[in-house]
This record gives C-alpha cells, structure tokens and sequence, in this order.
C-alpha cells in the first residue's frame, strides 16, 4: 500500500479489462461526490494489464493514461504483473466487472464486492467506509 494511504481507509478498486473500466469509473465518480474533501479515504484505481501483449502495452498504458484526468492521475495505477495473485485476493468471477477491495487503516481487508455500479451496493460500501472511520 503507497505510503499516502498508510493509517487510512483504503479502497482498491480494479478492472481487468477495458469493459471493466466503464465499471470502475462509475463506482470511482460515485465515491468521489460523497468522499473526494475527506482526507480519512483514500482511494485507487488499479488496471490490471497483463494480459495486455509487450508489443502494445506502451499504446494501451498511454490511452489509458490520456483518458484519466490530471487530477486523478496519482490515484490511477497501471499493474503488468501479477495479474493471477490480483484476481485470487479480489475473488475474481467475471472480467469485465469492477472489485472494490475496502481495507481498514492497518490494510487488512474489510470488504469486497464486484460488479457494475449499484446504488443498493453503493449504500452498503459507504456504510462499511463510515463504519471504519468510527473504528480509528
């Protein structure tokens, strides 16, 4: 976990595949209008490219890059490794869904979900968030 995130609530959010980030951008968006001002979470993007061929993870790194805004930019993450070890700790069952990993300030992990943007999973995410920042 990146130093910034130490003592903090944390959620991972992770996509495997292109589709998968039309996922994870909607949940991130949704989190951002409730939570973007408090300093107590902090929270990541993670694309998980692996599968990504050599020969083109530079183009597909740099398209993905353009499309995050500046600002939005030091909480995105480009992993190339690792893709089996990410897809057992996120529970993986489907590519082309967003993993929420909620991890409390020691990083341990809290809670998970996965899928398209809910507003029913939403509800139950930031009551876990809010949950965590009573606890610390």
């Amino acid at each position: 976990m990146p130093d910034v995130a130490y003592g903090k609530v944390t959620l991972l959010i992770v996509g495997f595949t292109r589709k998968s980030g039309t996922a994870s951008r909607a949940w991130g968006e949704r989190l951002a209008k409730d939570y973007s001002s408090d300093a107590r979470l902090s929270t990541y993007q993670l694309a998980v490219l692996e599968d990504v061929p050599k020969f083109m993870r530079g183009f597909v790194a740099g398209g993905i890059r353009n499309s995050v805004p500046k600002e939005k930019q030091d909480n995105f993450v480009l992993l190339f490794q690792q893709e089996k070890a990410w897809k057992a700790f996120v529970g993986f069952a489907a590519q082309d869904e967003a993993y929420l990993l909620l991890l409390d300030s020691s990083g341990n992990l809290a809670w998970r979900t996965h899928g398209a943007f809910s507003e029913t999973e939403y509800d139950a995410l930031r009551d876990h968030v809010d949950r965590l920042f009573i606890v610390k």
